[in-house]
């Protein structure tokens, strides 16, 4: 701040510059590192510690009513903890992702965001081990109050396992131009069957 630099710079100036940027990359890399230690010590002190911006279905970020450190912390949302239990109940009835999502499309129930379920969505919420109790963060698991009974949550992962053997009924087509043959647009050229 106290040096304009202006016009071609002499070896003298880059030189101060180069160890001046190199202090403040390395003053930065010792900040992360000292942020992500402090994150890491906090999240193994306090479980329902906020430690970065995931709020998961089912949970809310409060006010910690013990003080100031963490600041935030995460509580059990009722409302929508009941839809967590919702989902694992049909879930565990024997439907399938499809069938869940389809289902809560029909009473209308939407996410925080208003957006409908999505299969993705569901699926990120059914592997999610926060709700048997398990808080998992960068390797380090902590234990809270689970929302759903442990063994409901491994019942759900068979349900969904299970779901998803079947054997497709398609045929199988070879194509023999693969990697041969190339349109003159670019693209790779193929053979389609025709029927009989």
């Amino acid at each position: 701040p106290h040096k304009v630099y202006q016009g071609t710079l002499n070896v003298e100036e880059i030189i101060i510059l180069s160890v001046r940027a190199k202090g403040a990359a390395d003053e930065r890399i010792a900040i992360k590192n000292r942020n992500v230690e402090g994150k890491k010590v906090l999240f193994a002190t306090n479980p329902y510690a906020m430690v970065d911006g995931r709020n998961p279905l089912g949970f809310k970020k409060v006010e910690n009513p013990l003080g100031r450190h963490p600041k935030y912390i995460l509580a059990v949302d009722d409302e929508d903890s009941k839809l967590i239990i919702t989902i694992f109940e049909l879930i565990n009835s024997g439907l399938s992702l499809a069938q869940v999502r389809n289902y809560l499309h029909d009473i209308g129930i939407k996410t925080k965001k208003g957006d409908y379920f999505t299969t993705q969505s569901l699926s990120k919420i059914y592997r999610n081990p926060i709700y048997k109790g398990e808080r998992m963060r960068n390797g380090n698991v902590s234990y809270i109050e689970p929302i759903i009974d442990p063994g409901e949550w491994e019942s759900a992962q068979v349900k969904i396992t299970e779901n998803h053997k079947y054997t497709s009924s398609g045929t199988t087509m070879f194509n023999p131009l693969k990697g041969i043959l190339r349109c003159r647009c670019g693209r790779a050229m193929m053979v389609k069957s025709k029927g009989n």
